[in-house]
């Protein structure tokens, strides 16, 4: 019986369109900085063994965390929606609602992540992402003005130096 995290991995590389943007970069674990993207890396974040009243089942719940990497947020989200899929237990859409070699439907804890609604005119797709984020937790008014672009992005020449601590000085022993 292969192990959760092999029927995880083999199911994501099953799908074609997963393959098509991360090719074999389905790793456990964190990402390392620098490696290409898109990717998606995994966890196992709990496992608890199903028992009832005659005994052990010989099988667990397992949660898994996977995360998607890209280059910036509609195509972090656009991965993220096929790894999901649509729910359809027989298609190769995605996690959500598929049925294992082992018989377990794989189910989403989590509900989907928010899509960007709309690209902010004159904006391109890091800021209109974070306009989109910042348009549901403001007022109407602010929120209508956001969502017209008619704003420019500056970003202000930060002076690392004000980080710098004074160097202490080492007591000599004698």
């Amino acid at each position: 019986m292969p192990a959760e995290h092999e029927l995880l991995v083999a199911r994501l590389k099953a799908i074609d369109a997963i393959t098509t943007l991360v090719g074999i970069r389905i790793t456990p674990g964190g990402r390392l900085q620098g490696n290409v993207l898109p990717a998606i890396t995994y966890e196992r974040v709990t496992g608890t063994e199903v028992n009832h009243s005659a005994g052990t089942t010989n099988t667990a719940r397992v949660r898994f965390e996977v995360t998607c990497w890209a280059d910036g947020y509609v195509d972090a989200y656009t991965l993220a929606a096929l790894v999901r899929g649509d729910g359809a237990a027989g298609a190769e859409t995605g996690l959500s609602g598929w049925k294992d070699a082992n018989g377990n439907v794989w189910h989403l804890v989590l509900g989907p992540v928010d899509a960007p609604e709309q690209t902010i005119p004159g904006q391109d797709k890091n800021v209109s992402a974070v306009i989109n984020f910042i348009t549901k937790h403001c007022e109407d008014n602010i929120a209508d003005y956001l969502k017209k672009g008619k704003f420019k992005v500056e970003y202000l020449k930060y002076d690392w130096s004000l980080n710098e601590q004074p160097k202490k000085k080492q007591a000599v022993s004698k």
